[in-house]
């Protein structure tokens, strides 16, 4: 290959029958055990010869990463490695995550699309394998425990994932439903998809929950969201994902007045006296002052009172290729900082 190099960036022009070669290259050499390797635990240099071929892989490893990461391969070919994550973390798992991160500093909705293909294509393998996708083998629990990894690879700063934690609840939601029920008492084939995606759930803002919901709903009828059994229980738990924060904020809530109204109705000999009684020479201004740092006063009480000075609206725009999704919220977009949140075009093209 020729390689250009222009601004630190190289460019070069590669036909996907040779990156189809380059990643069976890499599964063959890198992920795949060979022979030589079981004979080399029993001889004497084993442990050399271990570490010998250990290097070899993530030499070969790291230069296809890199590939990748200069896009000088498709970034949709790293999907293959990230399904190797779990199996070879002590091996290559700081090759992939350095993969991941610099994927992600790339193109952030790109990067989120090769999480949700790499969830995808190893969900269509165990459904493959087990006939169906059920939830009790263990095939599944390392692939819902490879979806919580995924998720906590995004960190705490919630807005600046926002698109991309958007965008990978909409894939998942179309891929769920994808495929209609054989019979209408039934739920979809793909619907335990709704389980894996369920883990970035706590990656949304409170009003991005109240939007992806919404999306939900003009899947999932209100029939289904009433059935009961098994097969339903994946939509019952994707739901209360998304509706969690609301019942934290109205219990929130119930704990604030049930509060102040124990303190309201305690008689007033009871009471502390304030702080300014005891201090001399203290005037109305002072007196104010203490008044704002009272302890029986709720501080969320103060911040939630807060956002009515901020705008009380909050859009967000889905687009996929066939699909053209206006999502529209009411309440105000805001991120557990408080801080007014503008809701981005998503771009999923």
């Amino acid at each position: 290959m020729l390689l250009q190099n222009r601004g630190g960036r190289m460019l070069c022009c590669v036909d996907s029958a040779l990156e189809t070669e380059m990643l069976s290259f890499v599964r063959r050499h890198v992920f795949q055990k060979e022979e030589k390797d079981k004979d080399a635990v029993v001889s004497d240099t084993s442990e050399d010869t271990t570490l010998v071929i250990l290097h070899r892989k993530r030499m070969l490893l790291a230069v296809y990463c890199k590939l990748i990461a200069s896009s000088v391969v498709e970034m949709s070919a790293v999907a293959e490695i990230y399904k190797q994550y779990m199996k070879t973390y002590n091996d290559f798992g700081d090759i992939i995550k350095e993969t991941l991160s610099r994927t992600r500093n790339i193109n952030r909705i790109e990067s989120a699309k090769t999480l949700v293909l790499c969830l995808k294509q190893l969900f269509l393998e165990h459904r493959e394998a087990h006939d169906s996708a059920t939830q009790s083998s263990s095939s599944f629990t390392n692939i819902k425990e490879l979806a919580r990894r995924f998720s906590l690879t995004f960190g705490m700063d919630h807005v600046k994932c926002r698109e991309s934690i958007a965008m990978m609840h909409k894939q998942g939601i179309e891929f769920a439903f994808k495929e209609p029920a054989t019979e209408d008492s039934l739920p979809p084939p793909n619907l335990p998809f709704l389980m894996l995606i369920s883990e970035f759930s706590s990656k949304l803002l409170r009003a991005d929950k109240r939007l992806v919901y919404g999306y939900l709903q003009r899947f999932a009828s209100g029939q289904m969201m009433l059935s009961k059994g098994a097969g339903w229980h994946p939509l019952i738990v994707y739901s209360n994902s998304l509706l969690d924060n609301h019942d934290e904020e109205s219990s929130s809530c119930g704990s604030y007045f049930s509060r102040d109204h124990v303190i309201s109705s305690t008689p007033h000999h009871l009471k502390r006296k304030s702080m300014y009684e005891h201090i001399p020479g203290r005037g109305l201004t002072q007196r104010n002052a203490f008044d704002g740092q009272d302890p029986h006063y709720p501080t969320k009480s103060k911040k939630r009172n807060a956002l009515h000075m901020l705008p009380a609206e909050g859009t967000a725009v889905l687009d996929s290729g066939l699909t053209s999704i206006n999502l529209q919220s009411q309440d105000t977009a805001v991120d557990e900082t408080n801080e007014e949140i503008e809701v981005d075009e998503i771009e999923t093209d």
